[in-house]
């Protein structure tokens, strides 16, 4: 009907009723009317898709926020608390004791030390003992250092293994002459969280405190190397 390009079907068949409206479906011409329509049409169309693709960019990286545990939705503490109350709203928990442990949650907070709960010793040596039964067809077997194992816990499900993995790490440095000025006390994930933070504070890492906004404590944010390196920064551990 017309030399227009249109950028999608609705506005194509909008302009093709425009034609057979008004008369105007020649094979070379149409009015200056028609064109102007046309084209505010196609405009029209076009701000639409760009306002729904703006809309999912958004949806998109609320769901990657929550996903990394950058959506505000609180740290350790609060998700250890929704737990408990869940256990007790099922009846696998009873009152009192979501209260004694509510209680020791809060005094492992203030302390900054990780309580051990889900602390395991001894497995290196353990894991020595078999090798030495039972991997007689081996040449050769390579253990690390020994270290505590720290699993994840009520308040870190999901989200805690780059904070425990940094618990592992301390625990072996403690047991290195070269390290004794470290803390005695492994410190709990909020704990580590205001390390980091207090080690942003002193110019380490700016690009990546700007990937969490400057703030980690009350967050479920996932950590890596990168983090660890900056805490172990912030406690005078050089590479």
């Amino acid at each position: 009907m017309c030399s227009l390009s249109c950028s999608s079907s609705s506005s194509l068949q909008e302009h093709v009723e425009l034609h057979l409206e008004y008369g105007s479906a020649s094979v070379t011409g149409h009015s200056s009317e028609d064109l102007t329509m046309a084209r505010k049409l196609q405009e029209e169309e076009e701000q639409k898709w760009r306002e729904a693709a703006t809309r999912r960019e958004v949806e998109d990286f609320k769901q990657l926020q929550k996903q990394f545990g950058l959506d505000n939705s609180g740290g350790s503490r609060k998700q250890m608390e929704r737990n408990m109350e869940r256990a007790v709203s099922r009846g696998q928990m009873v009152p009192a004791e979501f209260h004694r442990k509510k209680a020791e949650m809060l005094e492992s907070l203030a302390s900054g030390v990780d309580d051990g709960g889900s602390t395991t010793s001894g497995l290196l040596g353990a894991l020595y003992r078999y090798c030495q039964r039972n991997a007689s067809d081996c040449a050769h077997v390579w253990l690390c250092s020994e270290t505590d194992y720290y699993s994840s816990s009520e308040g870190d499900k999901g989200w805690g293994c780059g904070y425990r993995n940094f618990q592992m790490l301390l625990s072996s440095l403690h047991r290195m002459e070269q390290y004794k000025h470290l803390p005695v006390s492994v410190p709990s994930i909020p704990r580590v969280q205001a390390f980091i933070e207090e080690s942003w504070d002193q110019g380490t890492d700016p690009q990546g405190a700007s990937h969490f906004n400057h703030r980690l404590q009350g967050t479920r944010a996932w950590i890596g190397a990168t983090e660890i390196y900056v805490v172990l920064n912030s406690l005078s551990v050089k590479p």
